[in-house]
């Protein structure tokens, strides 16, 4: 019984394992997301290792599947967001009293 040997591929950047480098296109953008200020663009990150990968298929496809679930996440986010500005903006103009807002807002956390 002979034993093979079975080493994993490549990626071209750094000359890393290619799961290593997937992995990092995922923990790039979650690690970047806490950094003031880089956080605006810390979407980029997969994006950047998608366009320089040039050998590994296993890693282009993780760097981009990271960038989709990101641009998902801001979408959603942004949706959600703006969902619930425009329900505090209504209920202030619905208001006769702040007493009214709040009790407009607490009914509006509760169906939330």
């Amino acid at each position: 019984m002979s034993a093979t040997i079975v080493e994993p591929h490549k990626s071209s950047i750094g000359n890393l394992d290619a799961n290593v480098m997937a992995l990092l296109a995922y923990l790039a953008t979650g690690i970047l997301m806490y950094i003031p200020y880089i956080k605006y663009v810390a979407w980029l990150a997969p994006l950047v290792l998608f366009f320089l990968e040039k050998q590994s298929g296993f890693v282009r496809f993780h760097a981009m599947q990271a960038f989709i679930l990101n641009a998902v996440n801001f979408l959603l986010t942004a949706l959600i967001g703006g969902i619930i500005i425009a329900s505090i903006t209504a209920a202030a103009q619905r208001a006769q009293t702040w007493e009214d807002v709040g009790a407009t807002l607490a009914g509006v956390g509760i169906i939330t």
